[in-house]
Parts: structure tokens; sequence; C-alpha cells
């Protein structure tokens, strides 16, 4: 029975989006350039292209699909349907006024420009005839159906994702959240579940949506699509506490702030928790909240009312907030000691949760109403980047009420499954996943080992299976491994999102933090400190440091600016401005990196640990300016110019909170807003480290270190703005530059040498830091790019068929590998000459036997012990009885091809079809003719076996492999002929080396030759490229070849 929700949900899939078919992005651009592809969770359509559309007279450029007018489900009782209306550009404002003046409900926004709307299917034409509208078709029941609900995983074989599904094996049943368009559709949903056989558990509105919570089979759940009330159903993943696995001020710099009198003074917090203490707020209360507490709120069904802390969870993350410290002589105070408190009880004696409302709607307004403007949140359920309902009720919540900020701990999901001494990526949590909260994941603390909690334990020892590889093994979980650079807990729940959204947003310390102990319950947390605190850890004890931390923030604005109510967007972009990065972390800068480099932000620690005195204090003569409340709308923008006065470092962030994401949409981003920085010299800056507009986060930010004296221009700008105006905040900081190691070399050289000579070049190396700077020189070896069919100068999209002469790859098999079988002709890959190679079940070929396992990785990868070429890694069955899959392989002397047909993953009777094929030359490409299913799990690229190879990773577990998608990897040049030393070495602060640079041109003819080196630096920056041109001129042209060195230096100069 582990296909069961296979079959339901997927064939129904497959059927509605090849019926519109799926078409590559090329085939969906016009000639201004704008993507018209529809991207759905589910897969891709291109909606012009859709069969038998009707395009009628005196609507030119515009369709009608067949099925708007005969919809495959079942009507509302009010006669509707849903459908989706796409327009013909980016969305104006009065664009989705139209639409509903035409007679439909307008519900959420599809990328791309497009809505999900109700409409009574004779009312179409109408529809149609509203002059921004390009194309009109139904919201296919497959296309609410969430890909997690098709996973194998749910059967517990081959579990990739590190979710709390709640499957019943024996039954065939799994726990569902149902969600309806409108909260009056909620009990219809209900009624119709129960008459499909499902059981239901559950029925509740929300202030834009109704929920129904049931069991139900994959039979079931195809029923309950069928239904046009319906908008989405999804697995229901039960919330947990998050300290299954903070600190206190000195990392977090708030001592400072403390001092000039910045104490949450004035503010009150909200914290849903499992209880607080004795919950009576009197003598017998722990003292540290003596005054704090405003109200407090018993939710647990069953216990009257009563808000103790049965578990200890909840008093500990209380006292991290606002705890005076009063037990403690103020040693352990939270970090906004002097704000206010109203608490809600949700908990019970263990981890779960049962006071939690569903939807959670109401959980935040309860605080908001006693005067709370932040929320605290340490739980969460393991939804491994999802954006369910819970982040969906919480980004409405936020968009209702643009000044309640909602902090959420990440999750603890961060684990090194593969073994390869790095935590995977992919893990973080709901309603972490929300775009409007800041979500917020955990740092190591700094305790001797020993010292009391966890300290004395490694990672290893801990959690063994967990953490079974060097150096996370044996570093101590509350001591940096270096003893110099603080690094991320590792059971931190990491990012991205699977729309590719950056989490978390910041990070706190979270491990061995020491906090108010509950008088209530024997729980001891991660060890007992005294009789009246707790050790504990987790990014539980992250977030409400963090929580405070944004009280502090908010008491900064009331007092001591104009933005006396400010936004939650602005408090947010203030935490995220100033926030300090951790990178590279405490694992080294080379093959162990924990953090990636700058520029921010990154899916490890977001934009950094919270550092409170720069952010909010950052000295004498540097600028710190907040914008808050403007709005935009399409293809409007606001420009601010800011005087910098040079030495500093300039650091603009731009944050908005967004309208709630469309479930069935690939992206959950709404309204995208742009921000660029124009330097004095007129060179435009992107934000977060892009070359072009960010399309799926509502957090950008530009660093610029150092900043060069001048006026820069800071330009924010209405990309697309579908549920506008959007309203913004903008943070514009100076601060103090980064004097920590950091490489300076010139990243372009010219060497010029005759034929059957050597010729050395110096290339100097400066450290511009205060400290000693280590760096490691690698030359280039054999290096591929890639490109693809959308692009241009790609590859064209020209499917092989190998059918009728090809031979059969046998045996085939869930997830094995088969050959070797001969290539034809000797293929070079990586410098490597290889004469035969390994077909691989799960999409990818090999040049030695091994492995290619179901679970897929990022590339490279230590799961398969040499080359690969991944066209479509993921958990494949060719063996399936589902569909008649084969593998096919041809070759001659100048090509091979092999060729996967009809192949679907584990489970699943849907099937893709793609091959790969490698040429004489030393190409590599892949071809797609059929994807369907999930887009957003598999990994393509390559790798070669050698440890200097430079893997090639195109995407990972990311929605970008599409049906008529060619992908091709170009291979470049051997640079035999140059030679770099030394290849390490240390450069101490302010001082300099050499890199010797030597061209030997025997055996090359008058030419220009290109290479490259690269300076990789221990160092938070990323290493430097430096490219390098050798020219070889015929002896008479020896002097214009002098003068063209000289005439490049000059133009450096």
């Amino acid at each position: 029975m582990r296909n069961a929700f296979i079959e339901g949900a997927r064939v129904a899939g497959a059927v509605s989006l090849l019926s519109l078919a799926v078409c590559p992005v090329c085939a969906a651009r016009a000639a201004d350039g704008l993507d018209f592809t529809i991207r759905l969770a589910n897969g891709v359509i291109e909606p012009m292209a859709a069969g038998g559309a009707d395009s009628r007279a005196g609507m030119a450029g515009r369709a009608i699909a067949p099925d708007a007018r005969s919809p495959e489900q079942h009507a509302t009782t009010r006669g509707t349907v849903p459908m989706i209306v796409q327009f013909a550009g980016p969305v104006e404002e009065g664009w989705r006024r139209a639409v509903a003046g035409a007679g439909a409900a307008v519900h959420g926004y599809l990328p791309n420009h497009a809505f999900i709307v109700s409409a009574r299917p004779e009312s179409v034409d109408a529809l149609a005839s509203v002059a921004p509208v390009r194309w009109i078709g139904e919201y296919k029941p497959a296309y609410k159906i969430s890909s997690h609900l098709d996973e194998d995983a749910m059967f517990g074989t081959k579990s990739r994702l590190r979710t709390n599904i709640d499957v019943d094996v024996a039954r065939s049943n799994v726990a569902v959240r149902i969600i309806t368009f409108t909260p009056a559709d909620a009990d219809q949903a209900a009624a119709y579940a129960a008459h499909a056989g499902a059981t239901v558990l559950l029925t509740s509105r929300g202030p834009a949506k109704g929920y129904v919570r049931a069991r139900a089979t994959a039979a079931q759940i195809q029923e309950m699509a069928r239904h046009a009330e319906v908008e989405w159903i999804e697995p229901y993943i039960a919330p947990r506490l998050h300290n299954d696995v903070s600190a206190q001020a000195p990392r977090m710099n708030a001592q400072t702030v403390w001092a000039a009198g910045l104490t949450g003074r004035g503010q009150i917090v909200g914290h849903a928790d499992t209880g607080l203490d004795t919950g009576v707020n009197n003598a017998t209360l722990h003292p540290d909240f003596t005054n704090r507490v405003k109200a407090a709120f018993g939710l647990t069904p069953g216990r009257g009312g009563a808000w103790s802390d049965l578990n200890a969870h909840g008093t500990h993350t209380a006292g991290s907030i606002l705890g005076n410290g009063s037990a403690s002589a103020g040693q352990f105070r939270g970090i906004a000691f002097e704000a206010q408190l109203v608490h809600q009880s949700v908990g019970d004696s263990g981890s779960s949760l049962p006071g939690l409302p569903d939807p959670i709607y109401p959980l935040y307004h309860q605080t908001y109403t006693n005067g709370a403007r932040i929320h605290s949140d340490s739980w969460g359920s393991s939804a491994a980047g999802a954006y369910d309902a819970e982040a969906q009720n919480t980004d409405q919540y936020m968009w209702d009420y643009k000044d309640m900020l909602i902090l959420f701990s990440a999750g603890n999901d961060g684990v090194d499954a593969n073994g390869d001494g790095v935590v995977d990526p992919g893990s973080v949590g709901s309603p972490g996943t929300a775009k409007n909260v800041l979500t917020v994941g955990a740092a190591e603390n700094a305790r001797a080992p020993g010292s009391g909690g966890l300290t004395a334990y490694t990672w290893g020892q801990a959690w063994p299976a967990d953490y079974p590889a060097e150096p996370v093994k044996s570093d101590y979980i509350s001591r940096s491994a270096d003893n110099v650079h603080q690094g991320m807990a590792a059971f931190s729940s990491r990012g991205p999102c699977l729309d590719g959204r950056v989490k978390p947003e910041i990070v706190g310390p979270g491990t061995d933090v020491v906090s108010c102990r509950s008088s209530a319950t024997s729980g001891t947390g991660w060890g007992v400190y005294n009789a009246r605190y707790l050790f504990s850890g987790g990014t539980s004890m992250s977030c409400p440091l963090c929580a405070g931390a944004a009280a502090v923030v908010r008491q900064y604005y009331a007092e001591r600016s104009s933005h006396t109510n400010p936004t939650a967007a602005l408090v947010k972009a203030t935490l995220v401005n100033g926030a300090r990065t951790l990178s590279y972390g405490q694992y080294g800068w080379q093959q162990y990196r924990e953090i990636p480099p700058l520029p921010r932000p990154n899916n490890v620690e977001g934009w950094g640990q919270v550092d409170l005195a720069p952010t909010l204090l950052p000295g004498t003569g540097r600028t710190n300016i907040a914008v808050d409340r403007v709005t935009l709308a399409t293809g409007t923008e606001h420009s601010y110019s800011l005087a910098v006065g040079g030495s500093n470092t300039l650091s603009v962030t731009l944050t908005w909170t967004d309208y709630p994401g469309t479930f069935a949409a690939e992206a959950k981003l709404v309204n995208d807003l742009d921000l660029f920085v124009i330097a004095p010299d007129g060179r435009t800056n992107h934000a977060n480290g892009l070359v072009y507009g960010d399309r799926v986060n509502n957090v950008e930010g530009v660093d610029l270190d150092p900043a060069a004296a001048g006026v820069y221009t800071i330009v924010v700008r209405g990309h697309n703005v579908p549920q506008g105006p959007q309203p913004y905040a903008l943070v514009m900081r100076e601060g103090a530059p980064f004097t920590g190691p950091r490489l300076s070399i010139e990243t372009n050289i010219v060497i010029v040498a005759m034929a059957g000579s050597t010729a050395t070049v110096n290339a100097v190396m400066n450290n511009t830091g205060d400290s000693n700077l280590s760096f490691r020189l690698e030359k280039s070896a054999a290096r591929y790019s890639w490109t693809d069919s959308t692009q241009p100068g790609g590859p064209a999209f020209e499917w092989i068929n190998i059918v009728p002469t090809g031979a059969d790859v046998t045996p085939l098999s869930d997830d094995g590998v088969a050959g070797p079988y001969a290539i034809g002709f000797p293929f070079v890959f990586y410098g490597t000459t290889n004469t035969q190679f390994w077909v691989g079940m799960n999409g990818g070929i090999m040049f030695q036997p091994g492995p290619l396992p179901y679970l897929n990785e990022p590339l490279p990868t230590a799961s398969v012990t040499g080359s690969l070429i991944a066209a479509f890694w993921d958990d494949l069955d060719p063996s399936s009885d589902d569909v008649s899959p084969a593998i096919k392989r041809l070759s001659d002397s100048n090509q091979l091809v092999v060729s996967y047909l009809h192949v679907p993953r584990f489970g699943s009777p849907l099937s893709n079809i793609f091959q790969i094929v490698l040429r004489k030359t030393g190409e590599v490409l892949m071809q797609y003719r059929t994807v369907t299913g999930t887009r957003n799990s598999c990994t393509v690229g390559i790798q070669g076996s050698a440890p200097g190879d430079k893997a090639v990773e195109v995407v990972y577990n990311h929605a970008y492999v599409q049906s008529n998608l060619a992908v091709r990897f170009d291979r470049t040049p051997d640079s035999q002929w140059l030679s770099v030393s030394p290849q390490n070495g240390t450069i101490a602060a302010h001082g300099s080396a050499m890199a010797v640079l030597t061209a030997t041109t025997a055996g090359l003819t008058d030419e220009v030759y290109t290479a490259s080196f690269t300076a990789f630096q221990s160092s938070p920056y990323p290493p430097e490229t430096v490219s390098v041109t050798l020219i070889i001129p015929e002896p008479l042209t020896l002097f214009a070849a002098i003068a063209l060195l000289m005439l490049r230096r000059a133009d450096r100069r």
C-alpha cells in the first residue's frame, strides 16, 4: 500500500498538466521578454498552448480554455467554479478590481501574472472582455493536492522528507488539512469529506479561509479535490516544541544598549508556550516575572484555564525574553527585562501543544488586543521547507495587522544525514516558512566543556545518528570547534524553503542557555543550574532571545524616532540590517566550511546573529536612517539619497509584509519589490548578491564594504504588485569597517611570452585586515560551464529518438546500477579519459561501478564514489509495474545517447522521459522530453572524481526541470601552460605576499590563451578568481603585444 497516494494524486495531476501543455519557459516568453508560464507548485503550464483554446473575434491575443466552460469539478452551491485568469503582464492596481467587477471573486495570486478566481462558467466571456485579460482556464482538481501527498515517504519506506506526516499504513490513510476558498464553505467541505468516506476530525473557520482536518485515503483525497469549494489539500503535521535536542546578552551585544536605557521598557510581548511557572500571578510566581505579566490565558483543553507550566519549556523561554534576573542578582536577565508579557499556555506535560487553535489566527489576536506587538513562538511542525496552512494563516495575520511582528524558531531538524561533515539543507519548519515572520535559527553558545548542562558532550556523543562524521561529531555543543569563531548549533534547521526563499533570517545563541525554571514540574531541560534556573537548548531558546531583541528595537523607535508605532517590517529590517555574519564558521574555510561566504544572506544563518549595539547605536558620525509605511504599486519607484563619508560600511535593507501566498503557486511571493543601490561612480548594486532582481524573497539587502565616499542613490521599485498597494520599510546604516583579514589581489593579469620560452609574472596579494590571513591558490583544472535552452546562446531542444535501434540497459531494478557498457569513443571528463560507463537507475551515469542512492543530494556528493553525470537524480524506479519503463543506449564513434523512457519515481505511475548525450568533443547534453509530478525534487549537474574537480550543480530540489528543456555542459580547455605558486601561505596583518605565475609556452602556437586560478581566503569574503591571459606573438608583433599590455595596465589605473 506504499504507493496508494501516488496512484491517487499524480494520475490526475498528469492528465491535467499535460492537457494544458507543459511547455518550456522559452515558448511562453513574449517578444518583450515577459514570462507567461503559470508556475504551480506541482508543475508548469503554458496557457496559450492549451489544446482547443478558444480565441474569439474581438478578443485578439486572448484565449479561453474549453475547461473554463465545461469544468472537471463539481460547482459550488452558488454555481461557481475556480478558474485561473492570466493578465497581459505585471498586474496593475486596477486590473484585479476590473475582474471583480466582471463578476468574479478574486482569490490568490499565481506567478506569472495570474489569479485564481471563482466565477460561473457562463461568465467567462465577460471575464475575457476585461481589457488586460490574456487567458482563462479551469483551476483543476489536480492542482489542489500538495506534492507531499504524492511521496512514498508517507509510507515510511524511503523517507526523503524529515516530517511528521501522520500516516496509518494499515488503513492506507493520512491526516490531511482541507482548505476552502472561503470560511463559509468549511461545513460544506466537511460534508463532502464525510460523504467520500473520510473521517472528519475538526472543522474551523479563519478570517479568509475554511479548514477541515480529516483522515483520508488517496481516492478520498481525489474526490474531495473535485469540489469547487476546495482550494488546497495538504498533509496535517502536528506542531511540537523546538527544544528536543540561547544566549544571554554577551553574544548579542545587549549590555551596551541596556546601558543606553534600551531595556524593552513600554513594550508588550505575546508568548505562546507550555505555561509560566506556578500559573498564579502572585508571590508564588518565579521572582524574575514580578511585575512583568500583563495578562495570562490557559488555552489547553481539560485544564480549566490553568496556565501553570507542567513542562518547564515556557518558563524558560519567557525568562529569555524578559525575565528581570531578580533571583540571580541580574546575572540571568532576559534581553528586554523591562518589557511586559502576555502569556498563553497551550501545552501539556509533554511536547504536544493541544491548546493551539486551528487556524492559528486567533492566537495572535488575543495578545494583540492586550497590547502585544511582538509574539514569540518556540514551536512548529517539521514541514521541510513547505508553506502550509499555518504559514499562510500567520502571513494573513501580519498582513491584516502590520504592526505585529511574529517570531518563530526555525526548528531542530538539522542533521548530517549523508555523513559528509556538513549539516544538510532544507529542514526549516512551519510556521517558520511564512514570509512575513522573523524566523530564528540557533548558534552555539560560549561555555567551557563540563560547566553544566550538555557542555561536556560533543554533537556526536549526544546525537550519534544525526552527526556521525567529523568535524561536527567531535565538536563540543557549546564551545567553538576552533576556539575562535562562533559557529552554528548543528541541530538548527537550515533553509531554503521549497520555493527557494532564504530561511532563517537571523540566528541567536541556542545551546546551554540558562533561564528560568518552573517550580510546577520536575522537568530539568538540559540540566539544573540551581533551584531557580535551568540549562536548555534548541531554536526554542534562540527565538525568545531574539524576540526580546525585537522589543528593544521597538522601544528604540517608539522613544527615539518619529516612528512611534513601527511596523513589523521596520523592526524586522532593523534586526536583519545590523545582524553580524558568523561566516565562515567554526570548521575552517575550506572543505567543511559551515557558513557560506559573503554576500549575505545564506540558508544557514540568514543575515547573521543579532547584534544590538551596532544595530541601534552605530557610533558618532555614522548615519542610521529608517523609512516606514510608504507604499508602492506596479511600475512605481521611490529614490533616496544618502551621503557617505568614506571608510565606513553601508548596509541597506528593504523588507515588506507581503500578501499571503497561494498554496498552489510555485513561488509564494505575491507583491514583488526590488532594491537597488547606485554608487557615486554610477555602478548599480542589486540586492542579495544577485545580478538581477530577487523574485522570491521579501527581505532584500545590499552591503558595501568599504563604501566609497560620495552620494548614494537607493531605489525601491514596484516590480509586480498584484495585491497592492504594498507598504515597505527601509533601513540605511553606516557601520564600522570590517577589520578582520581580507584578501586583495589583481584579478586580470596578462603575460606576454615568445613561443618556446618561459615567462614569470608576480601578482601582489594584500591583506587589508588587522589579523593574519591564510590563503590557498588553486589553478583551475578542466572546468565546465552550463547553459540551457531558455537562455540566449543555449542549446536547442532536439530529442534524439533511439528507440528503434538502441540496446536495452538491463537489468532494470529499483536502486541498482547496470554496466559496464562501452562508450564507443574515448570520452574525456574532467581531464580523465573514459571508455566505459555504468547506468544508475536513479537518473545518472557514472564512469566507475558503485551506487547512485535513491536519496539525492547536492553536488559535489560523497555518496557517489567518483564521477557522476546526474540528469534527474531522484528516487526513480525503472522496475515499476505501474508503467512500462525502459532505459536505452546507443553509441557510435562520435556520440553516446542514454535515454530513460517512461521511468517513474518510486511508487508513482507518472513517468518521465529524459536522456543524456555524450559527444566526442567533451560536450555533455541533457534533454527532458516529458517531466511530470513534482518539480522540486531532483539533482541536476556533474562532478568529477579528483579532489580538485569542480562540481557543477544546476539545481538541487528546486522547481527547474521541465518538459522540452535542454541543458548543455561545455568544457573549458586545460591550462597546462600555467603554474601558480605557492600553493598556500599566510599573510601578516596589513602585509603582502607574491603569487608567482609562470607561463611555459613550449609546444604552443602564436595565439592568445586564457586560464585562471582561485585565491581562497580565511575570511567571511568569497574567494577571488584571477583571470590570466597569455599572449604569444609572432616576432614582428612583439612590440604591439607589449603596447597592448601597457594599455591594459593603464586602463586599470
